[in-house]
């Protein structure tokens, strides 16, 4: 039987799962588990999972999605954010070369419970899409449609940027505070 069309059925499980291994963390997960099914040239994914970073306030994620060989297609993405919420579509090409395209809409977002100096309700939308090639980052994102209100007051956005190895650019950045 060859390799790619063996079935696997793997699950994990764990608690305080910290990046890097050895050092202080860079990120880390309180507690999450994962579902991975399927064949090599066709499978599952679900995954749940508290996550935070050194200096990222934490998320409580959850991923659908299916791949193959060449990608992670993720189709449902759902995650608990500063007291707000996210939802969100994407893909992750591992051939030929990593690159990845990520829709997410977020909406009641708190900077507040985060940094408590900029309390206030967001809403909004996020694409970004990227690669790995010639040795450096090639990516691009673009907030449109941020509305709500920062320390009482209202306010509107928009900005647009791109990075290409060292070198970034903001294409647009539009921020408007107070009543139209």
């Amino acid at each position: 039987v060859e390799p790619a069309a063996q079935r696997f059925d793997l699950h994990a499980t764990w608690r305080k799962l910290a990046w890097p291994l050895t050092g202080p963390a860079a990120w880390h997960s309180a507690q999450g588990h994962a579902l991975l099914h399927g064949t090599l040239r066709a499978y599952a994914l679900t995954l749940d999972a508290q996550l935070a970073g050194a200096r990222a306030p934490g998320i409580r994620l959850q991923a659908e999605g299916s791949g193959d060989p060449q990608r992670l297609r993720v189709t449902a993405l759902r995650g608990a954010l500063l007291g707000g919420s996210i939802r969100g579509s994407g893909e992750i090409a591992w051939r030929p070369k990593l690159a990845w395209q990520l829709a997410v809409n977020a909406r009641d977002i708190d900077p507040g419970k985060q940094w408590p100096a900029w309390t206030g309700r967001l809403a909004g939308r996020l694409t970004t899409a990227g690669r790995l090639a010639g040795g450096g980052l090639h990516a691009s994102a673009e907030v449109a449609e941020l509305a709500g209100g920062l320390r009482g007051h209202p306010g509107r956005g928009a900005a647009a940027a791109r990075l290409e190895g060292e070198a970034l650019d903001i294409d647009r950045l539009q921020v408007s505070s107070g009543e139209d």
